[in-house]
């Protein structure tokens, strides 16, 4: 078995047998461990002593970096702060005795007033609306009476052309006292109410259309020959195109005219007539 020299930081020298792989009867010789751990112990303390050494200095520099900043905290920063507060109270006390108290009393009292005349405006302008919204509320239908009659025209363009059909719906008559002109408030005198009929028009057309609807609608009141005119109207209408629209046509007529005749379609054209009871 060949042996080999080995060494490490010590001035003792040692050898380990090198094995062969061949030989299972060797074993290792436990005859070496003692210089070797000698070494170690030696080497182990030498590096405590060292962390020592650093830590104890670390401790020292940490100490004199803490004392520094100490030392410029009471100095500058206490320092700075006692001169800020004698400042501001010095500012303070001459705010106090130069405060022009009676100009920010006109002041606040303008600001009041002005606050004031804006909160009364505000509460009139609401109450005129709420006072608006009730004015136009008007009272329900005394009678009603379902009509479903419907006619259709064609819509001819200057020329004459037929391009399309409107659809010209009477859904319903009411008799009423009041009814919103134009967004005011009507009412009927003695003797007199008004007999309202919802429509419906229906424009097929690509493109929006105008339509004077009391031109499709006269009215015959019974014992009388004389046709009416609607007096109560929306004329002219906008129906936009493929839409419906909803808008109502009236007569003012009397108390007592309970029965009437309903003619419907064009001018020029033929009518279909509906009879109304009431």
């Amino acid at each position: 078995m060949k042996l080999r020299q080995a060494a490490i930081s010590s001035t003792d020298k040692f050898f380990v047998p090198r094995l062969s792989l061949g030989n299972s009867n060797v074993q290792i010789s436990t005859a070496y461990q003692t210089p070797l751990l000698k070494d170690f112990k030696r080497l182990l303390v030498q590096v405590l002593s060292s962390l020592k050494l650093s830590a104890v200095n670390f401790g020292q520099v940490l100490k004199e970096v803490v004392e520094g900043v100490g030392d410029f905290a009471t100095e500058k920063v206490t320092s700075s702060a006692l001169g800020i507060l004698r400042r501001l109270s010095r500012r303070g006390s001459a705010l106090r005795y130069n405060f022009p108290k009676r100009k920010f009393l006109k002041i606040l009292l303008i600001a009041l007033v002005i606050v004031g005349l804006a909160l009364a405006a505000r509460a009139i302008y609401s109450l005129r609306n709420s006072a608006s919204s009730i004015n136009k509320e008007v009272l329900g239908a005394k009678a009603s009476q379902p009509v479903n009659k419907e006619i259709t025209f064609p819509l001819r363009d200057e020329e004459g052309k037929e391009l399309s059909t409107i659809s010209y719906l009477v859904e319903k008559a009411e008799l009423m006292d009041q009814i919103l002109v134009k967004g005011e408030k009507a009412t009927a005198i003695q003797g007199r109410t008004f007999l309202i009929f919802t429509v419906k028009i229906k424009n097929d057309y690509d493109k929006s259309i105008e339509i004077n609807t009391k031109d499709y609608i006269r009215l015959r009141i019974a014992g009388q020959e004389e046709l009416l005119a609607p007096d109560i109207h929306n004329d002219p209408v906008t129906v936009q195109a493929i839409s419906t629209k909803y808008t109502k046509l009236g007569f003012p007529i009397n108390d007592s005219d309970r029965q009437m005749t309903l003619q419907l379609g064009e001018i020029n054209g033929p009518k279909e007539t509906v009879e109304i009871k009431f």
